[in-house]
């Protein structure tokens, strides 16, 4: 061989090396981009479900209150319906 020959395989070499280097180095730096951005979806969609989670409190709370007011009306309703009757039967 030459050394002619030898200087193109060595440079041959080199670019095929760099290549591979910058292909390496490209997929590093992407999945790392990649596993930013999901790390960022997870923070993102954790706080979303805080929120649905406060608000099903919040709900399920106003639901309680709800329940609790119609039963009391119900009782008072109960209460009047037998004060009516008590007093149909003190008129006759």
């Amino acid at each position: 061989m030459t050394d002619k020959e030898v200087n193109r395989i060595n440079l041959i070499i080199v670019i095929i090396l760099s290549l591979l280097i910058g292909m390496f180095t490209g997929a590093i730096i992407t999945s790392l981009r990649y596993d930013a951005e999901i790390h960022t979806d997870q923070l993102e969609l954790q706080a979303q479900v805080e929120e649905i989670l406060e608000q099903k409190q919040r709900t399920e709370s106003v639901i309680r209150e709800f329940s609790r007011q119609t039963q009391l009306i119900q009782a008072e309703r109960e209460s009047l319906e037998r004060l009516k009757i008590a007093l149909s039967k003190g008129e006759d």
